[in-house]
């Protein structure tokens, strides 16, 4: 059985993300993101103000994670954050009491927003889970993970994950931040026809990084669609209720489904669609 320090450390290995974390003997009290931005000028003085205060808290944290317990440390970056906290040693060896193999980061992501991006996503996920009783997370594995499993397929997905409850649905995330042509971003997603033959799954998920872009890639992706169970969901939609967000409505279906109702659908499809091919 982990104690709360245990989980928190383990919650920080997995997700590698920009956090403000208080530590304590009790484990982690709360977390905070440090990326704090807004176009609004009346809002500047209070965002000034936040920054300061976070700032304030985030050196006591700094503190005591390399200085005091060493669970902890910190790397600096210019991308959107001032400090990026990862595992510390101390924190290793505590995982590895528990039977966790967790390597420690080294180097700052070369796509540190990009990356950031695709943890949001599992974050969201993880957290809309939290008001889905009865449904679990068996398994969430970013690109950087996909390698400890000897991934060999045409195509490597931003993300894998897992769900199950009276139905196991197995789908792939990809992350939008529009750095790429749209042209570009169909090729790959076509090389999931090779893929899902092969691989156990039932729906590719697109994720945009701002709520704006989803009608410009569902109109771009429309052929895509129609050739692969593809869905396309805000990233803030996806924050704000997880799996029970609804995405952009596919264009050959009537009315609105939830991404959770639509890997549901996904998967009876598929099933019904392999039986078919073993009654000949």
């Amino acid at each position: 059985m982990m104690n709360s320090l245990t989980r928190s450390l383990l919650w920080i290995a997995l997700h590698w993300r920009t956090s403000a974390v208080i530590a304590g003997a009790v484990g982690i009290a709360a977390t905070c993101r440090w990326c704090l931005e807004t176009d609004e000028v009346r809002d500047q003085r209070a965002q000034r103000r936040n920054k300061k205060e976070l700032r304030a808290l985030a050196d006591k944290i700094s503190t005591y994670g390399r200085n005091e317990a060493g669970y902890l440390d910190s790397m600096e970056t210019k991308v959107c954050t001032d400090n990026l906290l990862v595992l510390g040693k101390e924190g290793q060896r505590e995982l590895q009491q528990h039977g966790w193999n967790v390597d420690l980061r080294k180097e700052i992501p070369k796509d540190l927003a990009h990356h950031m991006g695709v943890v949001d996503t599992r974050i969201a996920i993880e957290r809309g889970l939290e008001d889905m009783p009865g449904l679990q997370l068996r398994y969430f594995y970013a690109y950087w993970e996909l390698g400890r499993f000897g991934w060999s397929y045409p195509i490597i997905p931003e993300a894998i994950f897992s769900i199950r409850n009276a139905f196991t649905a197995q789908a792939a995330l990809e992350f939008d931040r529009k750095t790429e042509m749209l042209g570009v971003f169909a090729q790959k997603l076509q090389q999931y026809r090779l893929l899902m033959p092969r691989h156990p799954m039932t729906t590719v998920i697109v994720v945009a990084e701002k709520s704006k872009d989803t009608l410009r890639l569902q109109q771009g992706l429309e052929q895509v669609g129609s050739r692969i169970p593809l869905l396309i969901v805000a990233l803030e939609e996806l924050k704000q209720r997880g799996l029970v967000a609804v995405p952009q409505p596919r264009s050959h279906m009537v009315g609105t489904r939830t991404i959770y109702e639509q890997l549901e659908i996904d998967l009876a499809r598929l099933q019904s669609e392999e039986q078919l091919i073993k009654d000949g």
